[in-house]
């Protein structure tokens, strides 16, 4: 009769336990995202915040808005530069201040030329020294590459 009772009693609490445990589903609405803005055959897509991703130029060109201006990730395969430089342009008026490519192959860098010259040149340090504008000056934009080795960590 005890064995009975704390069976009972047992199967009772994992019943109640079971019955708490259980949350009513409900679904959270959620509004669909913007459509992509296409610009000159380039899809550019809101990524998060001031992030956006250019797709389409033969490689994903990353873009990222701040206050004194554009920070770019590669530029594109062979003949998309300027297909680049008018997606960028569409999201902001802001110079491109740093562009960055994260390796050598055509489809990351073809690009650079066309955004280079669009911003007067290159600033920074460069081999044989200076920059592209006169000491103090903020023009151009600094070019940085990225190699594998840098990227890679032991």
């Amino acid at each position: 009769m005890r064995l009975a009772a704390l069976v009972a009693g047992a199967l009772y609490s994992i019943g109640m336990l079971v019955l708490r445990a259980q949350q009513p589903v409900t679904t959270v609405p959620m509004t669909p995202p913007a459509p992509p803005v296409i610009v000159d055959g380039l899809e550019i897509l809101p990524v998060q915040g001031s992030l956006h991703m250019i797709v389409g130029a033969g490689s994903n060109v990353a873009v990222q808005i701040g206050d004194e201006g554009a920070f770019v990730v590669d530029t594109g395969g062979s003949g998309q530069g300027q297909r680049v430089l008018a997606a960028v342009s569409r999201l902001t008026n802001r110079p491109i201040r740093f562009l960055v490519n994260t390796n050598a192959d055509g489809d990351h860098i073809a690009g650079n030329d066309v955004i280079v010259k669009s911003q007067r040149g290159t600033r920074g340090p460069r081999p044989g020294g200076g920059g592209g504008g006169a000491q103090g000056q903020n023009i151009g934009v600094v070019t940085v590459a990225v190699s594998s080795t840098e990227t890679s960590r032991s």
